[in-house]
């Protein structure tokens, strides 16, 4: 959504209706005008409240809220409290229904329905225009509604129906958000079957409602089968297919899919039957299976499979599962999931090309989700549902995700995940025209490239599990029967990227672990190599272990697309014809491959003998894929290569070395992390400024931000590839960019080019062990570089959101560099705002953060101020603070606080916080005493309620004078 304030009067304001066109962008408001603030880098303040959303602290002010309460705002100004429709539409310089609209959510929802109806009268259109902006708040900012507003949305459809309104689309939207993921009061569940139950159900609406039903019928029989909610949706499921049969079938042929996951209900038996033995529906429309997922999980899906490179991909799944899969049961909504990715998402060849997430990595992952065998055979079904149901009208794409899977599993040697799958083909093909569907799905797949054959599952069940390869060469003759030859390769590069992997994708089997002793989660292949020869022995298959297996599926088998080690054989490497002058110094290179000394020599024959050639630049692109595919086992396994490789492409012009760079680039995106240190440590960001123009990346700070976030994937798969091949791993890509490449961006980098800091920062302290970041703080400390400067506000509060780890390194970076400041009033004003936002109960690392600054600092008048008003919820925080204060600079204090208590709003503030405090100096000195006690005779009676200790104190005979605070010791220089 767009940060631009609403436009204030005169000019008009931007219309509510999200299909409207918007008016050209207003000039920033004088000064004096008020509006919401804009938010950027240089404005870190919280947003503002709302009676419409409920907001986050960093959360930027909604579009749609504000313009809805500008035009509530200017309706109020024009027909203040006026009942009268003609007076309304009388008025003009606003949205009438986008105010009533605004007004029935947040205010009076009787009397602005009144008046919206009264509006609605003969004006179709202007209903319309009100639905469509509803639509645009129910589907992005349904869960973001305050209570109050939500209960007054859904009476307000109640209402539409009541007066034949048509609100299917409103339902339909809404209908998104029904699921046993989704916690919110009221109960949509509830509402919608008690709605349903007053009011018939219209035809187009019954196929939705029906679909709907039927995907969350499972977990709520599985949670409580007796409960009255389960009984409710079943009986309102079986009464709406009774009814409307005809009409519900529309949705096509994922009914059977629901009906099979609903076959043991016994109130649906005979819908299920029904459904089940109906081979002649349609398929199903993208529309239903897009409308059991919200607008933010379709997002972030798309962003993941569209923009995240292949390696970075396990922190986004991370990101999505936190989002949306963290509450049990979610077996029903990762099916939804899984149909989505298979039948709606289609990648474009740009992603493809550019090695973004492909499908087949989100549903190995969504299975591994799973733990119970009910819960897996429920998404293997949404996932080979196409397989077992085929007919020549399914798209072929709907097949590819799955089978890569299985193929790639496959080679992997990912043995639970492998028998899951092939396992419940088998179980499920229990029919001639099951085994036959099956079977023309995978031909039709071989027919159009999308994979040569399936001899390497073949060969993979004949080695490890010669009983599901008996039953699938029973039902499945036609792509069983192969002599034992070595596996062929399983994708056509047309549709699914080819990426050079290195030595380190192939994993050899897990043998079973020795008694009594089990396998780490954590544990990488380095720690458990093969001990057996394939002739000595026969490999068993070992026990499923879920942890264990999601750990090295996420981590390390989808780092990249695992292929076979390549050979570096010189006859098995194709050199292109324009290439044919530099055959021999290949083969010499390749021989070479062992020892580094030698590869240098060979590399610079190579890189001089192409530098003096005419077509030098013609050839680039072919020559850097070419040498990469040579030297990938020496890029992953030592650092000097690939340090030498930069540094003589560099020393060409970049007309030579941007192409040969772009070649390497498509063998491995990694390149480009590789290519920014690189131009970090000696001080030159341009050739990657140049690198990044010619891969078309128009957002450079993303690039950046991306590529730094590389470097503990970087070090995963060389550290494995190198313990695979038993050779050292002296490398360090993590520490090089920590130390390296974000002190010079934070240095030098221009500031079009940098990423945001909240965003940086937290990509240096993911990544940054113990070690790293006391290194870092000694910098801060030297004044070598500086990280917050003047978005400490922006980072603090960014920080609130991240772990544990993240937020404590970030407040050990800044206490290191406000020492180096000396302690600026920036940063305190930065932890005033900070302050503002947190829950103590909730972020323990920032509160602790705040009291180390706090206590080697000096008050003044604003920092005492915001302590004293802290609520009795971040005690003994206030407590602590106040009393190292009085201990250090009591004259200070003192002063301060005979001012406070002569005001009446602050005094009492002071008197509650002075009240919890033991007796102390301040408490005894005269004036405040006198203060204090003025204070306490004004409030009477009430005064001593409130301030037991403090009254009792003040209000005691001591003929003793008070005693002079201790004198303190000279401050040594």
């Amino acid at each position: 959504m767009s940060d631009s304030p609403p436009p204030p009067p005169p000019p008009p304001p931007p219309p509510a209706s999200p299909r409207e066109a918007a008016p050209p962008s207003p000039q920033p408001p004088p000064p004096n005008l008020s509006g919401p603030p804009r938010l950027g880098r240089s404005n870190s303040l919280p947003a503002p409240s709302s009676k419409l959303l409920a907001h986050q602290p960093l959360d930027a002010p909604d579009d749609l809220d504000r313009n809805w309460a500008w035009h509530f705002m200017m309706a109020q100004k024009h027909v203040p409290g006026e009942k009268d429709i003609e007076k309304w539409q009388a008025a003009e310089g606003f949205e009438k229904h986008t105010a009533m609209l605004y007004g029935l959510l947040t205010d009076n929802r009787e009397e602005y329905w009144i008046l919206l109806q009264k509006l609605w009268e003969g004006n179709e259109s202007l209903r319309d225009k009100s639905f469509q902006g509803l639509v645009a708040l129910i589907d992005v900012r349904f869960l973001r509604l305050i209570p109050p507003s939500r209960v007054n949305l859904l009476w307000f459809i109640e209402q539409c129906i009541q007066a034949c309104f048509v609100v299917d689309t409103l339902l339909i939207v809404l209908m998104r958000h029904i699921g046993s993921t989704i916690q919110i009061e009221p109960c949509l569940i509830q509402w919608l079957v008690t709605l349903f139950t007053k009011h018939p159900c219209s035809d187009s609406l019954a196929p939705h409602l029906l679909y709907t039903l039927l995907s969350i019928l499972p977990e709520l029989h599985q949670a409580k089968p007796s409960d009255s909610l389960a009984i409710q949706v079943t009986e309102c499921a079986a009464a709406l297919y009774a009814a409307k049969s005809a009409q519900v079938v529309s949705s096509g042929r994922e009914l059977r899919r629901l009906a099979y996951d609903l076959r043991e209900v016994p109130a649906l038996a005979a819908m299920s039957k029904g459904l089940l033995d109906n081979p002649s529906l349609p398929l199903t429309p993208s529309k239903f299976l897009v409308c059991r997922l919200t607008f933010k999980m379709q997002e972030q899906l798309r962003f993941v499979m569209d923009k995240v490179l292949h390696v970075a991909a396990h922190r986004y799944q991370k990101w999505f599962q936190a989002s949306f899969l963290h509450v049990q049961p979610y077996e029903g909504l990762i099916a939804d999931i899984v149909r989505y990715v298979c039948a709606v998402h289609q990648p474009t060849s740009q992603a493809v090309e550019a090695k973004m997430t492909p499908r087949y990595h989100i549903l190995g992952w969504l299975l591994l989700l799973n733990k119970s065998p009910a819960a897996k055979t429920r998404v293997l079904h949404a996932m080979f549902f196409d397989f077992l149901n085929y007919q020549a009208e399914v798209p072929i794409m709907h097949l590819e995700p799955a089978m890569m899977l299985l193929l790639k599993s496959t080679k992997n040697r990912n043995h639970p995940m492998v028998q899951d799958i092939v396992q419940f083909l088998v179980t499920h093909m229990d029919s001639s025209a099951k085994e036959t569907a099956v079977s023309n799905a995978i031909s039709a797949l071989i027919k159009l490239g999308m994979m040569k054959n399936l001899q390497p599952l073949h060969d993979y069940l004949k080695e490890f599990n010669p009983a599901l390869w008996t039953k699938c060469q029973q039902a499945l003759p036609q792509h069983f029967n192969f002599s034992s030859a070595p596996a062929s390769v399983t994708s056509s590069p047309s549709h699914s990227p080819v990426h050079t992997s290195s030595p380190l994708r192939q994993t050899p089997p897990p043998q079973a672990p020795p008694a009594g002793r089990g396998n780490s989660p954590q544990s990488s292949p380095q720690h458990a190599s093969p001990k057996y020869s394939p002739k000595d022995s026969q490999p068993r298959l070992p026990s499923s272990s879920p942890t264990e297996d999601q750990t090295n599926w996420t981590e390390q088998s989808f780092l990249e697309d695992q292929k076979l080690p390549i050979d570096t054989n010189p006859a098995t490497v194709v050199i292109p014809e324009t290439l044919a002058s530099f055959r021999d110094q290949i083969a010499s290179l390749q021989q070479s491959q062992s020892e580094v000394d030698k590869l240098i020599p060979a590399l610079s024959v190579i890189f001089t003998a192409w530098s003096h050639l005419p077509n030098a630049i013609a050839i680039s692109g072919e020559l850097g894929g070419l040498l990469y595919k040579c030297l990938e086992k020496s890029f992953l396994t030592t650092t000097t290569l690939p340090h030498y490789v930069l540094d003589q492409c560099l020393q060409r012009p970049p007309q030579l070395y941007l192409p040969l760079l772009h070649g390497m680039y498509k063998q491995d995106s990694v390149l480009s992390a590789r290519l920014l240190t690189y131009c970090c440590v000696h001080e030159n960001l341009q050739p990657y400024l140049l690198f990044c123009e010619v891969l078309g990346v128009g957002d450079i700070p993303q690039a950046v931000l991306q590529d730094v976030s590389l470097c503990a994937h970087l070090d995963e798969a060389c550290a494995l590839a190198c313990s695979l091949l038993q050779v050292p791993y002296a490398g360090n890509a993590v520490e090089s960019t920590c130390l390296r490449t974000v002190p010079y961006l934070f240095q030098h980098a221009p500031p079009a080019y940098l990423p945001r800091t909240d965003s940086l920062v937290r990509a240096l302290v993911g990544v940054a062990t113990p070690n790293i970041l006391s290194t870092l703080s000694m910098r801060l400390v030297l004044k070598e570089f500086a990280i917050f400067c003047d978005q400490t506000t922006t980072v603090l509060l960014s920080s609130l959101q991240w772990n544990s780890w993240e937020q404590t390194s970030v407040w050990e970076l800044l206490a290191a560099e406000w020492e180096a400041k000396r302690k600026d009033k920036a940063t305190v004003a930065a932890l005033r705002k900070v302050l503002a936002c947190l829950d103590p109960h909730v972020h323990g690392e920032a509160l602790s953060g705040i009291l180390r600054l706090l206590l080697q600092c000096t008050p003044d008048v604003s920092l005492l101020h915001c302590i004293l008003k802290l609520s009795d919820t971040f005690d003994p925080f206030p407590s602590s603070v106040l009393s190292m204060w009085i201990e250090k600079c009591f004259s200070t204090m003192q002063s301060f606080v005979v001012v406070m208590l002569q005001e009446p709003k602050d005094a009492s503030d002071v008197c509650r916080q002075l009240n919890k405090l033991p007796e102390n100096a301040l408490v005894t000195d005269p004036d405040i005493r006198k203060a204090i006690q003025g204070y306490l005779n004004d409030q009477g009676t009430s005064g001593a309620d409130l301030f037991p200790a403090l009254s009792a104190l003040v209000l005691t005979d001591d003929a003793q004078p008070p005693q002079p605070p201790p004198a303190k010791k000279p401050r040594v220089e």
